[in-house]
């Protein structure tokens, strides 16, 4: 699907345009709380960081409160976008949000950021080459030894996936297209409803990672890996078992 596609449909079906007040998911908490305030960094107020997705800014509040004053945010959905102004401005907040694509961000500097944290599984939205144009943008605006911080979907944590996979191989086949490995639909749509479309080839497709990808991609791109953790891995209850936490630190 295209850039266009993309928007329309995030515009259409994204809770998150009106989600301002909605709580960080516990994994995204943990993440922030260690690797921005756990690692014997005593202060952020004069680090430079740039958040993705940034939606009604939940998120960039979020890090604020945590002593951020140098934050950039950007979305793709311009309208999105305007929220999350609207938002900062009644807050009063110093954030700088502004429309962009996480694939060509050539309005920001070179070697600028001491972190880019993108949550909400940022990554999984783009196609293989989107996901390595990606990285190579932020490898190239962070500083040596700069943060990168970020989720992504675990394929192998969702029991049935194969299974789904197989099924949307020959719902595809029968409507002439090819799937891409990987790629699925929401099976549930903002309202936790199931989509009753989800086998339709019009569908916005999210791509879930395995461990050995990622970590590949990662040192192919110039990081290493310095924390890489499910919720099993942090917490005595894990409530899901599908998303990867990550943190790696630009060579």
């Amino acid at each position: 699907m295209s850039l266009e596609d993309d928007i329309k449909y995030w515009k259409l079906d994204s809770i998150w345009g009106d989600a301002e007040n909605m709580p960080l998911h516990r994994g995204m908490e943990w993440l922030l709380s260690k690797w921005l305030l756990g690692k014997g960094i005593e202060t952020l107020s004069d680090k430079k960081m740039l958040s993705g997705g940034c939606a009604s800014g939940r998120i960039e509040f979020h890090m604020e409160s945590m002593g951020a004053k140098h934050i950039q945010a950007f979305d793709f959905v311009p309208e999105f976008v305007e929220i999350a102004k609207r938002n900062g401005s009644a807050r009063n907040s110093n954030v700088k949000f502004f429309v962009g694509d996480m694939r060509e961000l050539s309005c920001l500097e070179n070697v600028y950021f001491d972190y880019v944290v993108y949550l909400n599984r940022m990554l999984c939205f783009v196609d293989n080459a989107g996901f390595d144009k990606s990285l190579r943008e932020i490898h190239r605006i962070l500083k040596p030894g700069g943060l990168f911080l970020f989720d992504a979907l675990d394929y192998k944590g969702r029991k049935w996936n194969e299974l789904l996979s197989l099924f949307l191989k020959i719902a595809w086949t029968l409507q002439g297209a090819k799937i891409k490995p990987r790629f699925l639909p929401r099976v549930r749509n903002k309202n936790q409803k199931v989509n009753s479309k989800f086998w339709k080839t019009d569908q916005n497709l999210l791509y879930w990672f395995t461990k050995g990808e990622l970590e590949y991609k990662l040192r192919q791109n110039g990081f290493e890996i310095l924390d890489f953790a499910k919720e099993a891995d942090i917490f005595p209850d894990p409530e899901d078992s599908i998303i990867f936490y990550v943190v790696c630190k630009k060579c």
